[in-house]
């Protein structure tokens, strides 16, 4: 009986003729013109509107008068003067003006009946424009975090869910990125909410290649979940790889869980696929990093180089320039080493792993060139290797790694004694080259003594 009285109080414009086709054109209040109508509601929605102002719903009977009449004579637009008005702009406005008078009352019936207003005002914009009048893709937005804002609503997570649904139809990349992940992870725990396993798996893989970490490590938490053992998740993808054999992203799971039940061979053959089937910068570099993982790096070292070639981004530059690095000084090849380990620092100054690895560079250098005859000339690379261990441990991320080889070469450099025997004076420059052993010659770098 109350929301009978209510939708009376609410007028013509109810929630029941909101949801028809046709709704009947009232006449216009006062007999007024449609701009003038148009004027004073854009005059009362300014005034009203005004935030932190103390409202009562009588403040808003002109307001709701001349909204009802334009959203019902005129749904689509209206013309004032020479400018052309979108309908939908005064739907929004609406729709705000229910959801304000939704704050005043504090019969939870009452109030319930506003949102509900709101919330049929949604649907009929949905319904009313076509895609191409409005911004369809906003719209449904909107309308998904008013009904999860706003409790009281029937329904309102079934609601939202169907809405979000659309939208990942619609624009997979742009939902799942959307306000860092939360409407894909709201979508992933809806669906498992309602023990509907398989159309969750089917979403997070599908919604995996747009979403950031904490989203990818929300999808991996409902996967175990949903799976006691890897062995069971390995046997669901390959049920679904059984479907569609050239499901990249399926096969890139698989790789994952190979590796990590200890099964080389199809790992290694998974590998192979993707990368016969795509040889882009991902399989390419994959390819590279299991190569490697075999001690095979003249293998890893042709499809890092080939992977530099697949990629413009600086993060995946960065990356396998260091992956290089890495496998140069692997072979003994320290010039080339560096070379990439400089790259890597030249992408990304601020980063400490290229500093690191051009430290154990010079000091592989030094056990190469030396052997065991550790020389006081020796001893003048690892005042330059500390050089790099300090540019290094300003990277947070590295400072630990740092602080296990600080020690050893520190011991490792020049003694006073060594000092006071070859004349080197405490803070003046010394050069590593061939004037201290010509093995040195390509490093041609300045440090001080220390």
């Amino acid at each position: 009986m109350k929301t009978t009285v209510l939708l009376l109080m609410l007028g013509v414009f109810g929630v029941q003729s909101i949801q028809a086709q046709t709704p009947p054109v009232p006449e216009a209040p006062y007999g007024l013109g449609a701009a003038e109508v148009y004027g004073i509601f854009q005059s009362e929605y300014t005034n009203i509107m005004r935030p932190n102002t103390k409202k009562t719903l009588e403040d808003f009977d002109l307001l709701l008068m001349y909204g009802r009449w334009l959203i019902i004579a005129h749904p689509k637009t209206l013309t004032v003067g020479r400018q052309e008005i979108k309908g939908d702009r005064t739907f929004d406005r609406m729709i705000n003006v229910y959801t304000e008078m939704a704050k005043i009352p504090a019969d939870p019936i009452l109030k319930s009946a506003y949102l509900d207003t709101a919330a049929a005002l949604y649907d009929r914009v949905l319904i009313l424009f076509t895609a191409e009048e409005i911004d369809e893709f906003k719209w449904r937005y909107d309308y998904g975090r008013f009904l999860l804002g706003n409790s009281e609503l029937s329904n309102g997570q079934v609601r939202a869910f169907d809405q979000y649904m659309i939208l990942f139809g619609k624009n997979p990349e742009k939902l799942t990125k959307d306000a860092d992940g939360f409407y894909a992870q709201f979508i992933a725990n809806y669906l498992v909410s309602e023990n509907r396993n398989d159309d969750v798996l089917a979403f997070m893989d599908q919604a995996q290649p747009f979403a950031d970490a904490p989203t990818i490590e929300v999808f991996n938490s409902i996967r175990d979940r949903l799976f006691r053992n890897p062995e069971d998740r390995i046997v669901f993808l390959e049920s679904l790889l059984a479907k569609d054999a050239g499901n990249l992203e399926v096969m890139g799971q698989l790789y994952d869980l190979y590796l990590r039940v200890g099964n080389r061979d199809k790992s290694k053959s998974t590998a192979e696929a993707m990368y016969a089937a795509a040889p882009n910068f991902a399989n390419t570099r994959r390819m590279g990093l299991m190569a490697s993982g075999n001690a095979n790096y003249r293998d890893a070292i042709r499809y890092m180089e080939d992977a530099l070639t697949k990629t413009t981004d600086n993060n995946d530059l960065k990356l396998v320039s260091m992956d290089l690095a890495n496998l140069f000084r692997n072979i003994d090849n320290l010039q080339r080493a560096r070379e990439y380990a400089r790259r890597a620092n030249a992408i990304d100054p601020a980063w400490g792993e290229p500093y690191l690895s051009i430290a154990q560079v010079y000091a592989q250098a030094v056990t190469d060139c030396a052997g065991g005859q550790l020389t006081r000339n020796d001893k003048v690379v690892y005042w330059l290797i500390l050089d790099y261990l300090d540019k290094a441990r300003a990277d947070q991320s590295v400072r630990n790694s740092v602080e296990r080889y600080y020690g050893q070469y520190e011991r490792s450099a020049p003694t006073v004694e060594d000092k006071f025997y070859q004349n080197w004076t405490t803070g003046s420059s010394i050069r590593v080259d061939r004037s201290i052993r010509e093995c040195y010659a390509w490093i041609n770098e300045t440090t001080r003594v220390r």
